[in-house]
């Protein structure tokens, strides 16, 4: 039978340090990479190295460190290695002078999006110095100058310096933000719609400064615009010309009908069927019809609705037609009720809804042991709504 090394463990402990560096070293130090003797005798001889590196991490630069172990065979010839880090982190190393430079072609940036973004770093002068938050400062500044159109910055000075003896860190940061590109011609993929409605959606014109809140506006109006199941837009800086980005949408429209049945029981009319009918576009101009209709043993309803989207502002006003009828017999009354309205809906200042509409209302009605009698109204009105989702 062929020879096999005896496994290696180690229980591995620290002590002197408070939870979150004890946290800090163990992560830092991991395992040993195997569990032969050789494995072991490797981590455990790194240990004092990989812990002052683990505090360093942190900001504590001059720490010292003993590590004891106790070495147990056990009956299977295992071996268990109990090691104790005995570490005093010593004083923490704090920022003593921080320098941020922010800067384009024309020198230090006092207005734009640049302003007041240092401020909003991590790091602090006074503040443990911590490599970590330091590196999570830099990625802070290239995430914002890529929200921001500065697709070419770079740090052109990126550096701290550590004084062990006076415990104090120099941190010196100087970023270059390079030209601001801007939003280009928007392209969309073939659909049923024509270019000039699909353009009415764009929340910018061309030549407008680079952001990427706008993209993700345009993204969310065409998701939630009904027209789409789909919906990818893509910033092409590849294809930048003088500094501007075309972006290409490509759209997957939603079925042409969808269709819905429901059944139902209510103590006022008995068993109920329902169904409705959308077809969210109707033509390449936006235009979309529902239809739904509702049968009882009492009362028979049918409704439709065409929607006609303005050309300012498609996400949110538009013109509507509604027709609608209904039957009803009850025990003592016969009634017919038909309705025809024009409205202009739109979203004000306030994000209220506003309804102006005129409506034709022609009711026929019987009551029991009475004549049949006519009414007609012509009901002009406004209204207005307001939708608040709960978070």
């Amino acid at each position: 039978m062929p020879w096999a090394p005896a496994a290696a463990e180690v229980i591995f402990a620290v002590k002197g340090v408070n939870d979150t560096l004890r946290t800090q070293i163990t992560r830092y130090v991991g395992k040993p990479a195997g569990d032969t003797p050789t494995d072991v005798r490797i981590f455990i001889s790194d240990l004092p190295t990989e812990i002052e590196k683990a505090l360093q991490a942190v900001g504590y630069y001059n720490s010292r460190v003993q590590v004891s172990q106790q070495r147990q065979v056990r009956d299977d010839e295992d071996v268990r290695h109990s090691v104790t880090a005995d570490v005093e982190a010593g004083p923490p190393t704090r920022i003593e002078t921080l320098r941020i430079r922010v800067f384009d072609d024309g020198g230090d940036i006092t207005t734009g999006p640049f302003k007041d973004f240092a401020q909003s770093l991590t790091l602090r002068r006074g503040d443990v110095f911590n490599h970590g938050q330091y590196q999570t400062a830099k990625d802070a500044f290239f995430a914002h100058a890529q929200d921001q159109g500065y697709f070419d910055a770079a740090f052109t000075q990126s550096r701290v310096t550590v004084n062990r003896q006076q415990n104090t860190a120099s941190v010196d940061i100087a970023f270059h933000t390079g030209p601001r590109y801007r939003l280009g011609e928007v392209r969309f993929s073939d659909t049923l719609f024509s270019d000039t409605f699909l353009q009415r959606w764009v929340p910018f014109s061309s030549g407008t400064p680079y952001r990427a809140a706008l993209i993700a506006d345009l993204t969310r109006q065409l998701q939630s615009s009904g027209y789409f199941s789909r919906v990818r837009v893509e910033s092409l800086r590849d294809e930048a010309v003088d500094l501007r980005v075309p972006l290409q949408v490509t759209l997957a429209p939603e079925a042409s009908n969808n269709v819905g049945f429901g059944i139902g029981f209510a103590t006022d009319t008995g068993p109920r069927a329902r169904m409705t009918w959308r077809r969210p576009h109707h033509n390449r101009h936006g235009h979309s019809l529902d239809l739904s209709t509702g049968i009882s043993e009492v009362r028979q309803v049918l409704a439709a609705q065409y929607k006609i989207p303005r050309k300012q502002r498609p996400q949110t006003d538009y013109f509507g037609i509604d027709v609608g009828a209904q039957n009803e017999d009850t025990e003592d009354t016969l009634s017919q009720l038909r309705t025809l309205s024009v409205k202009r809906v739109r979203e004000t200042s306030a994000r209220w809804q506003e309804s102006v509409f005129v409506r034709w209302e022609h009711e026929k009605f019987e009551a029991a042991g009475e004549d049949s009698d006519t009414i007609d109204l012509l009901l002009p009105g406004v209204s207005w709504s307001r939708t608040r989702v709960a978070c």
